[in-house]
């Protein structure tokens, strides 16, 4: 099998009958990819959970802060078993996104403050868009901004402006000069 971007995605089963991706997960020198769910996500992330805690492989001399943010941020979120997961700004919604898959959150909710420019920031948005329920965003033109650029598709984008707007207040009250 093929993803969207050609790449070959299968098990590799040596002679005696061992699955290569386990084997390597198991004796900590690869992670498990939870970022899209498969047959063998529980297990390949029960691997690593053991792999990681008895320092194998590559996570011999590693400390908990070494860990990749996502699946600390995992190890929390399974431990304290939130409803919902909000997070803002790229780098939290990314990893917010890739530690919520499987867990069983009522909403996984991401915010956008700014309208990203960057190549590589949106399309790791739009890789996982699907990953996110609902996309607060400050203005209307960052919500469409996001949608077009990001593709996320109109329906997960709301706006919770930043700010107000002075007309909604009453008539400012001024000091005079001298108690300033």
């Amino acid at each position: 099998i093929r993803d969207r971007y050609g790449r070959l995605l299968a098990y590799v089963v040596l002679a005696d009958g061992a699955v290569l991706n386990a084997a390597l997960i198991r004796d900590g020198y690869g992670y498990a990819y939870l970022s899209f769910p498969h047959s063998h996500s529980a297990e390949y992330e029960a691997l690593m959970e053991r792999a990681i805690a008895e320092g194998q492989g590559l996570w011999k001399d590693a400390e908990r802060d070494d860990l990749p943010g996502w699946l600390r941020l995992r190890r929390e979120l399974r431990r304290r078993r939130p409803r919902v997961l909000h997070s803002f700004l790229f780098h939290a919604n990314l990893a917010g996104r890739l530690a919520a898959v499987g867990l069983g959150m009522e909403k996984v909710i991401a915010s956008v403050r700014v309208e990203e420019p960057r190549r590589r920031h949106l399309w790791a948005e739009r890789l996982t868009r699907s990953l996110v329920d609902v996309v607060t965003c400050v203005s209307e033109s960052g919500r469409l901004y996001t949608h077009r650029r990001a593709r996320v598709p109109m329906r997960k984008l709301v706006v919770i402006p930043n700010g107000i707007s002075p007309s909604s207040c009453d008539a400012p009250v001024l000091a005079p000069p001298q108690e300033w």
